[in-house]
């Protein structure tokens, strides 16, 4: 028994700023960060590949949460995901999970989505998207064999004294066989929603793996717990970004399908020919990022909290919708200068003798901004994804 400062117990999550990710995402990260070269790829390439498109998530998940959790049994039988807590050693936690909560997992994915089998691609999912699920699916089932085998041997410093541990003694809780069959079953990709749910935490889904929640969702007719970081960034691109590009049909090309996180972390790293995980850093570390994540989770700590808490969650959500106004219009505004017109007629006796001459007429003035209020602050990494970077 080893009490290990890489786990985290349930009692010490801060729900408001964790997401819950799979071994598949570390895996990748590991693998793509561990060399440390400047990346030679374009930033299109992110959306090519499964492999991209894994990299592109778990990337902006390092950049959106302050915590990202993963089973920490993945910790005794995963290589990878040791090696993606090295890179980021105060972000990447195992979650410890008591017996008696994956027992109800494990129950409640047996019920829901045991028998299901899928021989075929489900309706919306394409054959290049089912090929790779069913690559993912196939690596998840000796990961699961291996989490089904392994008794719990890391726990959270806190459960030191003891006590927390009485009800967590052999023999340990296994997983539902539906998990670590060999047909592809829905079953595996379930275990992640219903351990999400049961932890409190938003569930980062793998960008291949989403479509086939998509279609299982759709059918049991529930939603995924989405972080609240993802659906700020999905309502601003929305504002900003698509309503613009859409007013010139044909002539503006760009792939939205990329999270914007990613795309800026890679574009920083590219233009100071630096390592992935030295611009993943950075842009997690500025100033802007930080304020950022503080508002996401103040908002997502208001869930559920009645009726004050809503209004305060509808007035901070007015001013997001604000700031998507101005910024649709011009990126620069409230961030480099404030624009103010200035009406000629109403300065003290030079304006009636301009008012006289015909030349009374407002001027626009840009006053430049040597700090944004308040207000604006929280939302300036939002501003930092529509803007060419700067050196």
């Amino acid at each position: 028994m080893q009490f290990d400062p890489r786990i985290v117990s349930e009692e010490k999550l801060d729900r408001a700023k964790t997401a819950l990710v799979d071994t598949h995402s570390l895996y990748v990260l590991a693998k793509e960060l561990k060399d440390g070269g400047v990346p030679t790829f374009d930033v299109s390439a992110l959306a090519q590949s499964y492999g991209g498109r894994a990299f592109a998530n778990v990337i902006q998940n390092i950049v959106l949460y302050d915590t990202i959790i993963v089973d920490s049994l993945l910790f005794q039988v995963h290589s990878d995901v040791s090696t993606a807590c090295e890179l980021f050693p105060d972000i990447i936690k195992g979650i410890y999970v008591r017996c008696g909560v994956r027992r109800k997992i494990g129950g409640l994915v047996g019920n829901i989505a045991g028998w299901d089998r899928v021989d075929q691609p489900p309706f919306g999912i394409s054959r290049q998207e089912w090929g790779w699920l069913q690559l993912q699916d196939a690596s998840e089932k000796p990961l699961m064999d291996m989490l089904d085998s392994v008794a719990p041997d890391l726990f959270p410093p806190e459960y030191a004294a003891g006590q927390e541990l009485q009800d967590d003694l052999p023999p340990f809780p296994g997983l539902p066989l539906c998990c670590t069959n060999s047909m592809m079953t829905l079953a595996r990709a379930h275990f992640y929603l219903e351990l999400a749910r049961e932890l409190g935490v938003a569930l980062s889904i793998d960008p291949i793996r989403s479509r086939y929640f998509e279609v299982l969702l759709a059918r049991l007719r529930e939603n995924i717990q989405r972080g609240t970081p993802e659906k700020v960034l999905a309502f601003f691109e929305e504002r900003v970004l698509r309503q613009s590009i859409d007013q010139y049909p044909g002539l503006i090309s760009v792939d939205l399908s990329i999270p914007p996180v990613a795309e800026l972390v890679v574009t920083i790293a590219k233009r100071k020919r630096c390592s992935l995980h030295t611009a993943a850093l950075e842009v997690r570390e500025s100033k802007n990022a930080v304020r950022f994540r503080q508002w996401c989770a103040q908002l997502r700590a208001l869930e559920g909290q009645g009726r004050a808490a809503a209004k305060e969650q509808a007035e901070m959500l007015d001013e997001l919708k604000q700031v998507c106004e101005i910024w649709r219009k011009d990126v620069h505004e409230e961030v480099e200068y404030k624009t103010r017109r200035l009406n000629l007629e109403k300065l003290p006796l030079i304006g009636q003798v301009l008012k006289a001459l015909n030349m009374h007429e407002s001027v626009v003035i840009k006053d430049p901004v040597l700090r944004p209020s308040r207000r604006y602050s929280y939302f300036l990494f939002l501003n930092d994804l529509i803007r060419q970077p700067r050196n």
